[in-house]
């Protein structure tokens, strides 16, 4: 009886070795092998690598192209306060994946879109923050499977270009440089900041450079909100209450669905209808 138990026990322990995780095995490569980045954590899925003191993109690359990884599907990446790394090239973190990507203060000016996609079934929050980036791979984002939130405050986008996701819940876009939405959208569990968003979501456009509240880009967000009790936040923007925004002074409904000021400082639900009576309106 007691040879079976041993043989038994001797089995389940040697099971228990063939999980991977469940050996104790170190998560992380040897430390000089992927220096300036750093690898710290006891559990993969826990493990944050850190390549904030890398002083080129070459460095990350190679920390994760030229290195044995134990494990390929890690945590979180960190890039901070890094002044020397400019772009994400193609390939940047080989076979390796991520829970959560955060780019901050840093001089990320390009993210090439197959730099993100090693992550496609696993990434949750991507943050880019404070960086000169102008834009970014939106045609990418079909593929990631997971990704509920994008974090882009602060960087310097124009345009919000077209994308398309299954599982994104929210991006915010605050302090940028907005100056154009383009339709074609398509994100149904979207609550903020997207065309095919619920009737009662609210788009976050505070602080960027709107300057003009144009019909052909803004009526079809604002007819939908109005439906449902949502709203655009437009405060800190620079917009000429004209006649170009007359489709919206003109329609209560609307104009209760979008908060802000004019650049002479009138608040939108100020605004006089019969300021905008002789101003020529299309499409009504």
């Amino acid at each position: 009886m007691m040879q079976e138990s041993s043989t038994f026990l001797s089995s389940f322990v040697f099971l228990l070795a063939c999980i991977p995780g469940m050996t104790g095995q170190n998560p992380c490569p040897d430390p000089g092998d992927i220096s300036p980045c750093t690898c710290d954590g006891t559990s993969a899925d826990f493990v944050t690598v850190d390549c904030s003191d890398a002083t080129s993109g070459d460095q990350i690359f190679s920390a994760f192209n030229d290195v044995d990884w134990p494990f390929k599907n890690l945590g979180n990446f960190a890039l901070w306060g890094n002044r020397a790394v400019e772009d994400m090239p193609e390939g940047m973190f080989g076979e390796v994946s991520f829970r959560s990507i955060g780019i901050s203060n840093t001089s990320i000016k390009t993210i090439h879109p197959s730099s993100l996609l090693p992550s496609k079934d696993r990434l949750e929050l991507l943050t880019v923050t404070r960086n000169p980036m102008e834009d970014f791979p939106w045609e990418a984002l079909t593929h990631f499977a997971r990704l509920g939130e994008l974090r882009f405050w602060e960087n310097a986008f124009t345009t919000l270009r077209p994308f398309e996701s299954s599982s994104l819940g929210e991006v915010d876009l605050t302090a940028n440089q907005i100056k154009t939405l383009e339709a074609g959208s398509f994100a149904p569990n979207l609550f903020r900041l997207i065309l095919g968003f619920p009737t009662n979501a609210y788009i976050n456009l505070i602080a960027n450079d709107i300057g003009n509240i144009s019909e052909e880009s803004f009526r079809p967000i604002v007819e939908v909100l109005s439906l449902g009790g949502g709203s655009i936040g437009l405060a800190g923007n620079p917009v000429v209450c004209d006649c170009s925004m007359a489709w919206l002074a003109l329609n209560p409904g609307f104009l209760e669905s979008v908060s802000g000021r004019c650049v002479d400082g009138t608040l939108f639900s100020d605004l006089v209808p019969e300021d905008f009576q002789d101003c020529v309106i299309f499409d009504q």
